[in-house]
């Protein structure tokens, strides 16, 4: 699961996931502004069934905490 939500979000910035570093900032290196986090939200929630509050996200600073977020809200 951990390299689908890491292609989840690679796609949604626009890279390779070869080329997405895991202690890359999700703000200063990706440029993901809280809009664009929403749509990203969205994305996994449709495409691979995780629901992750919203106010959870606000402690998220690296893509490695995002995709470790993420597995801890996978639905069974």
């Amino acid at each position: 699961m951990r390299e689908k939500i890491k292609e989840t979000i690679a796609h949604s910035v626009g890279l390779d996931v070869a080329d997405l570093e895991e202690e890359a900032s999700i703000k200063e290196d990706l440029g993901i502004e809280p809009a664009s986090l929403s749509d990203l939200l969205e994305t996994l929630r449709q495409d691979l069934g995780i629901d992750i509050p919203t106010e959870e996200l606000n402690e998220v600073e690296t893509v490695e905490e995002l995709v470790d977020l993420a597995e801890n809200h996978v639905q069974d």
